[in-house]
C-alpha cells in the first residue's frame, strides 16, 4: 500500500503541457598540481621515487575523472496492445452491491470473484483493488482471496462506505481496456458495520491506478497504466493529467488517448506519481464587445478522480 504524497506533486500539474526540465551538466572533477620541490639545487636534482610519482600518474590519468551523469528519466507514451478476443470479462458476486458487513467479520470477508473468456494461465490476472488505494494481482483461479489480503491495513475496515474495482490485465501488467460498451471490469459499493453516505454514485467518472509493483524498475520501464470507468479519453472529453517526480525528473502531461505509459530510465529513489482526471467544458469569454465560447479542462469533482502513489525504486 503506498499513501499519497501530493504536496510535491501538485505544483507540476501546471506543467502537463510541458516537457522536462534540462538536468544541469555533468561537473568533471579536475586533476590538482603535483607540488614540486623548489628548494633542490638544479644542478644536483634527486632521483624521482616511483612511489612519490604515482599519484601524479594517478591524477593526470583520465580514468580519475568522475563518471558522466546518468540522464534523466523520461515519461514516455507506450503502444497499447490489441484488445482480446473475445473480450473478457469479470463480475463481483460477494461482497453484493450496497452489502454492509459486520465489522468483527470484514477482514475475513471472503472476496468472490469470477472471469469469463479469460482464464488465468501465462501470466494474465485479476486485479483487485480496494477505496483507489491498495491492491492485490491475483493470478492463481484456486487462490482464496480476504478483504484482509488486499489491504491488511485498519482502514480496510474502518466504518463506512468502501469501493471494491476489478478488472482483468494481460501478462506485461497492462489493464485490458474496453472496446465500446464491453467494458471488463467490476464497481461495487459496500459498507462496513453500518451504512453511511456513498462516496460514489453509480455511473460517475472513476480513475483507478494501483501503482506499480514493488521491486527495481525493469528493462522496459515502470508501467503506468490507469483504469478509467464511465468517461471517454480525447480531446473535448476527459483527459488524464500526470505529474511525475523523481531523482533528477519533473516532468508533467496531459494524456488525451488511453493508452499504457512508462518511467524509463527511472534512477534509485523516492518517487512519486500523481494522476488527476479533467473534464472539458464550456466557458464564455468576453474580449470588448465579443463573447467567446471555449473548452476549459475542468477537474472532476469528488474523491475518486485523483490518485497519488508513492514509491521507491531500489
Amino acid at each position: 500500500m503506498r499513501t499519497a504524497s501530493a504536496a510535491t506533486a501538485c505544483a507540476l500539474l501546471a506543467m502537463a503541457c510541458g516537457g522536462e526540465p534540462t538536468p544541469p551538466p555533468a561537473i568533471q572533477s579536475q586533476p590538482s598540481a603535483v607540488a614540486t620541490d623548489t628548494a633542490a639545487p638544479i644542478a644536483s636534482a634527486p632521483a624521482v621515487d616511483s612511489a612519490s610519482s604515482a599519484p601524479a600518474a594517478s591524477a593526470a590519468s583520465p580514468a580519475s575523472a568522475s563518471p558522466p551523469a546518468a540522464p534523466p528519466a523520461t515519461f514516455v507514451a507506450d503502444v497499447a496492445s490489441a484488445a482480446p478476443s473475445p473480450m473478457p470479462s469479470v463480475s463481483v458476486s460477494v461482497p453484493q452491491k450496497d452489502q454492509v458487513v459486520p465489522a468483527d467479520k470484514a477482514a475475513d470477508l471472503e472476496i468472490k470473484w469470477k472471469t469469463s473468456s479469460w482464464k488465468l494461465e501465462g501470466g494474465k490476472t485479476v486485479r483487485l483493488v480496494l477505496d483507489d488505494r491498495a491492491s492485490l494481482s491475483v493470478s492463481d483461479p484456486a487462490q482464496r482471496v480476504h478483504l484482509k489480503d488486499i489491504d491488511p491495513s485498519p482502514a480496510a475496515v474502518a466504518p463506512g462506505a468502501h469501493l471494491l474495482v476489478a478488472f482483468v490485465c494481460l501478462p506485461s501488467g497492462e489493464c485490458v481496456k474496453p472496446v465500446g460498451k464491453r467494458v471488463p471490469a467490476a464497481v461495487v459499493p459496500f459498507y462496513v458495520g453500518q451504512r453511511t453516505a456513498r462516496t460514489w454514485k453509480d455511473g460517475a467518472p472513476l480513475l483507478v491506478w494501483a501503482g506499480p509493483p514493488p521491486g527495481p524498475a525493469p528493462p522496459e520501464g515502470i508501467l503506468v497504466d490507469f483504469y478509467v470507468l464511465y468517461a471517454e479519453l480525447g480531446d473535448r472529453k476527459y483527459s488524464v493529467h500526470a505529474a511525475v517526480t523523481g531523482p533528477n525528473v519533473m516532468t508533467g502531461e496531459a494524456i488525451h488517448a488511453w493508452q499504457p505509459w512508462r518511467i524509463k530510465g527511472a534512477q534509485p529513489g523516492a518517487w512519486t506519481v500523481r494522476l488527476e482526471l479533467f473534464h472539458f467544458e464550456h466557458e464564455l469569454g468576453q474580449s470588448g464587445s465579443t463573447t467567446t465560447v471555449v473548452m476549459a479542462p475542468k477537474l472532476v469533482e469528488g474523491p475518486w478522480s485523483s490518485v497519488t502513489r508513492d514509491f521507491t525504486v531500489p
